[in-house]
């Protein structure tokens, strides 16, 4: 909308208001497949580092490693993605630790029961395009 009124201002041209008045809607949509796509990537992010926690946690060595990449390559595209939506570290890290929060209540706080995270969301994350 700051783009919009600057042409506004420069141009004082009537074209432009309406251009500069259906912008917004058009914003807006993108907005919103970004911000799904946003929660998804979050989502999955907190999913590989719980996996990640898990497999550490078991001894699994060589599991833990590739389970580390993917909650790595995970979390920079919810970063990517909250930067687009113009978050800051601070907004990131809230929306990470209440989603924490919410796996952590699933599996009632005991990495025992990550399985229940896996029936859940295993397939919804395993498609994602993290190389």
């Amino acid at each position: 909308m700051t783009r919009c009124l600057v042409t506004l201002l420069a141009w004082r041209r009537i074209g432009l208001v309406v251009w500069c008045l259906s912008f917004p809607q058009v914003s807006s949509a993108n907005e919103l497949d970004v911000q799904a796509q946003y929660d998804a990537a979050l989502i999955c992010a907190v999913y590989h580092r719980m996996i990640a926690g898990a497999l550490k946690a078991s001894d699994a060595g060589v599991l833990f490693d590739d389970a580390e990449v993917r909650a790595v390559k995970a979390w920079r595209e919810t970063q990517a993605l909250g930067r687009t939506l113009g978050m800051d570290d601070e907004a990131l890290q809230w929306d990470w630790s209440d989603q924490l929060q919410v796996f952590n209540q699933m599996i009632n706080f005991n990495y025992r029961n990550i399985r229940q995270l896996k029936v859940r969301y295993q397939d919804r994350c395993s498609g994602e395009n993290l190389d």
